[in-house]
């Protein structure tokens, strides 16, 4: 249902232009009237008769212009209003969350203080009839925190695993290790599914440790060896933190993001199994969306027997580059990949959408009405057949972080591409990209620019 803080503007402008639409039949009317009249009885002053009507028209017609231009001004400015509500509506349930996350590591400090003191007693008890001096200390600095406390403090949150001693420091549950630094280790050699992982790296781009962890549950089933095997992986200097990943609110509690180094790189094409994949690139967080989507998509696809064909293979098939020619234009797709199923084929090009670009745009800049616009004319032309070799149905992809961007889209998609309306397919991107979160987004239907419901990839 469509909300409105501007119900009397949209009122008052829609009675203005009903008005100024009768001006104009008016206009007509009169001019008309008045013209044959003064042609009958005066001869050549027939067009002079009709001036008063001609000019109440275009008078008229300028008024209309003006009022669909204030309603369209009114239309943004709901727009931004609803877009308002929404960050607010956000902002308040990211400030809950914050406060029960900063609770819970406050008792999880306190306990783990509490361990980590009790411990040492039972390493380093000393003698009763030992005398121990003891330093006196002022009442009001008896409850401050002395350096060396907060030494010992800060190393809670180590990189090594605990193991048992007191040399030895825990991890968490997801046993991850600091993000800053890791300890090397020589002589380490990736297994057979290590080697999965890192082939699903080359071709997706950054993954996320649950995802990684289901590209080979299959075969393994325990997820803490999982994540102890990721942190061999990146101690050997196969695998890296890319920084990006820290820049989102309460980051610690979210699963570590790996990428490919260049040792990794090097080992596959000493392996021989190396590939010219095609990886999403531009903005960090943009890419990782895009490849959070595609990992997702490829593994989940395993799984129920289809088969999730890569953009390099494509683009082998003629040889091409990613961009599609069409006219003097080039339409560079977020990601390109096709599915196998036991029917058939079908192509896919995905685009993914944070807000960053305008609805519309009078300038000559990237805008999402214009996209539509490429995509049209490559589907009315065959652009994309013709670059990649393609006999399948293709479909356009398109995931949104905004549901209100989303329904704004499928009204461009109707009232800019025509019959090929049903070939735009779109979705909301959940908020936290989990496992759990993209099984889901997968599972639910796609909705068409043609208002229909399609059935999931």
């Amino acid at each position: 249902m469509r909300t409105s803080n501007y119900g009397a503007a949209r009122g008052v402008l829609g009675f203005a232009e009903i008005m100024l639409w009768c001006g104009i039949g008016l206009g007509v009317i009169i001019a008309v009237v008045a013209g044959g009249a003064a042609s009958r009885g005066f001869g050549s002053s027939g067009l002079l008769a009709a001036l008063p009507g001609i000019t109440i028209s275009v008078v008229s017609f300028i008024g209309v212009v003006l009022t669909q231009m204030g309603k369209a001004t009114v239309d943004t400015a709901d727009y931004n209003y609803q877009m308002l509500r929404v960050a607010r509506q956000q902002l308040a349930v990211s400030q809950k969350a914050l406060s029960a996350a900063n609770r819970q590591l406050q008792k999880a400090t306190l306990r783990l203080s509490g361990n980590s003191a009790a411990r040492h007693m039972r390493s380093h008890g000393r003698p009763r009839a030992a005398m121990v001096h003891r330093p006196k200390i002022h009442p009001q600095t008896r409850h401050q925190k002395t350096p060396r406390m907060i030494h010992s403090n800060l190393r809670q949150s180590s990189d090594q695993p605990y193991s048992g001693g007191m040399n030895k420091l825990p991890t968490e549950r997801l046993g991850r290790a600091t993000f800053q630094h890791i300890t090397p280790r020589r002589a380490v050699r990736p297994t057979e599914r290590e080697l999965r992982w890192m082939k699903h790296l080359e071709r997706h781009g950054p993954q996320s440790s649950e995802l990684l962890y289901e590209r080979t549950r299959d075969t393994h089933r325990s997820k803490d060896q999982a994540l102890r095997d990721l942190q061999k992986l990146r101690a050997g200097g196969y695998l890296t933190l890319p920084k990006q990943q820290r820049a989102t609110e309460r980051a610690e509690f979210n699963p570590y993001i790996y990428d490919l180094t260049r040792q990794a790189k090097d080992h596959l094409s000493g392996l021989g199994v190396a590939e010219p994949t095609i990886r999403p690139v531009g903005h960090w967080w943009h890419a990782y969306i895009v490849s959070a989507v595609t990992g997702s998509l490829d593994i989940l696809s395993a799984r129920r027997g289809h088969t999730y064909i890569p953009a390099h293979t494509i683009l082998a098939r003629t040889a091409a580059d990613v961009p599609i020619p069409v006219g003097s234009q080039r339409l560079i797709p977020d990601q390109v990949f096709a599915m196998r199923y036991p029917e058939g084929y079908r192509a896919l090009l995905l685009e993914v959408d944070r807000g960053t670009e305008p609805l519309q745009s009078s300038a000559a800049r990237k805008s999402l009405a214009r996209s539509i616009d490429l995509y049209t004319k490559m589907l009315e032309t065959d652009a994309h057949r013709r670059h990649y070799g393609l006999t399948a149905t293709t479909l356009v992809l398109w995931v949104f972080s905004n549901p209100i961007r989303l329904a704004r889209f499928q009204e461009l998609v109707v009232s800019r591409s025509g019959k090929h309306a049903g070939r735009f397919l779109s979705k909301v991107l959940p908020e936290q990209l989990t496992w759990k979160t993209l099984c889901q987004m997968h599972e639910n239907p796609w909705a068409s620019g043609a208002g229909e419901i399609a059935v999931g990839l």
